[in-house]
């Protein structure tokens, strides 16, 4: 709207300039139109005064002089002239009167005045346009300025915004590449987790019961057995003995007694068959129970059957 307002206020002011400039030669030309025909006029009614006195001076009739009459004559000694008054009949008529013509200049004056004053005014209506058309070329200007001014502002702005924008998306490049590297790292921090995960389950899952060696010399043999939530086991031998297994018998003759039983003898006879005085004297292996999480219905289950 405003380009659209800027370009009429910027086409006014030539038409206005052309227009100031025609009024001004029309109003020469009225005034050299308006001095020629006043003197066309006056030229007009001087001629018109000449024909007629011309035209009484036509019209006059010669007075008729008598041949005998002694004071006309021409061979007397003395030539005498006799001026007589003329008749009051024989005096030519008065000229026509010359027409008046100061109501006639009077009115091309009048006509002359208004018209000066019309184109006067017409004038003054025409100043007080183009006094209006530079106040609003004025406002325009200033308007465009301020137009202009706030677009450069704007234009900085999108800079900023898109310098902005290109620094984010480098932060957002760089921080899909430092994600990326996060991930590999995490995926080989989890990969290392887990073999540490396993390899600790695996080391969790080997042990082994070292008997205590106390001051006194006497060693005895631990016989392990060990009890969790689903079995019991003999860790030596690599035995385990379910519920389902153990259902149905008695204490007197159970398979965790026949186990228990076996191993005592086992390692009593090793003792004994020892060529060694002092290995004969060795106390009897004894059993160790080894209670796990979840372990203690098993455990008194396994003390019932060895009662």
């Amino acid at each position: 709207m405003s380009r659209r307002k800027s370009g009429q206020a910027v086409s006014l002011f030539p038409f206005l300039a052309v227009l100031v400039s025609a009024m001004g030669a029309l109003i020469l030309l009225l005034l050299v139109t308006t001095r020629k025909l006043h003197n066309d006029a006056v030229a007009k009614a001087k001629a018109e005064q000449a024909q007629q006195v011309a035209e009484a001076a036509q019209n006059l009739v010669p007075l008729p002089i008598p041949e005998d009459d002694p004071a006309f004559s021409t061979d007397a000694a003395e030539f005498v002239v006799t001026v007589q008054s003329p008749a009051k009949q024989l005096l030519p008529p008065a000229p026509p009167p010359v027409p008046d013509q100061t109501l006639e200049r009077e009115a091309l004056r009048r006509q002359w005045e208004d018209k000066l004053a019309e184109l006067r005014e017409k004038w003054d209506r025409l100043q007080k346009r183009l006094k209006q058309g530079q106040v609003l070329l004025t406002t325009q200007a200033q308007e465009e300025e301020g137009l202009a001014v706030e677009l450069s502002d704007l234009q900085a702005r999108i800079n900023q915004l898109l310098a902005e924008k290109n620094e984010i998306s480098d932060k957002v490049e760089t921080a899909k590449s430092t994600e990326l590297t996060l991930s590999q790292q995490l995926a080989v921090l989890q990969s290392e987790l887990d073999k540490l995960k396993a390899d600790k389950k695996e080391q969790a899952n080997k042990f082994q019961l070292v008997p205590y060696a106390g001051t006194s010399p006497t060693r005895r043999r631990p016989i392990v057995i060990e009890c969790d939530a689903k079995a019991i086991r003999f860790p030596s031998e690599e035995i385990s003995l379910s519920a389902g297994d153990i259902s149905g018998f008695n204490p007197e003759y159970n398979p965790v007694r026949a186990g228990t039983d076996a191993l005592l003898k086992y390692w009593d006879e090793q003792r004994m068959a020892e060529n060694s005085a002092a290995s004969a004297l060795q106390p009897e292996p004894y059993l160790l129970f080894v209670i796990r999480p979840g372990g203690t219905v098993s455990y008194y289950v396994e003390r019932r059957m060895l009662e």
